[in-house]
């Protein structure tokens, strides 16, 4: 399949599937006689799996490695070093979601005021 019908049965950009190329993440596509990219099955397969990575907030270069790590049976426990360190970057940021959460309850909780004294303007004026 060419790049447009690729790109339709993805879902992905054509420039994001261009990008994915450069960087290494989707192989070099064969080319026809008249030079367009042809893409097959596992093609798509591969850019599947590079969307369910970008979708679990992988970096481009995290999901590189993952994708050359589950050809390799013998290298699972790198790939879930990989896993588990995105698991601990994901549990940091439901953290800091959380404290921004409480962190505009609160102020949202301050009740009727007059402008001049709004303790949402007073509070942000303090964050950093």
């Amino acid at each position: 399949m060419k790049i447009n019908q690729f790109s339709q049965r993805s879902g992905v950009h054509l420039e994001t599937i261009r990008l994915y190329e450069k960087k290494g993440l989707l192989p070099t596509p064969k080319r026809d006689a008249n030079g367009y990219r042809q893409y097959d099955e596992d093609d798509l397969n591969v850019l599947q799996f590079i969307k369910i990575c970008r979708t679990l907030d992988f970096s481009l270069e995290e999901i590189k490695q993952l994708n050359h790590l589950r050809h390799q049976p013998a290298e699972h426990h790198h790939l879930d070093q990989i896993v588990q360190k995105q698991l601990e970057k994901i549990e940091e940021k439901i953290i800091q979601l959380i404290e921004m959460r409480d962190f505009l309850q609160t102020l949202t909780q301050q009740g009727e005021h007059s402008e001049s004294e709004c303790q949402t303007i007073a509070r942000l004026r303090q964050l950093p």
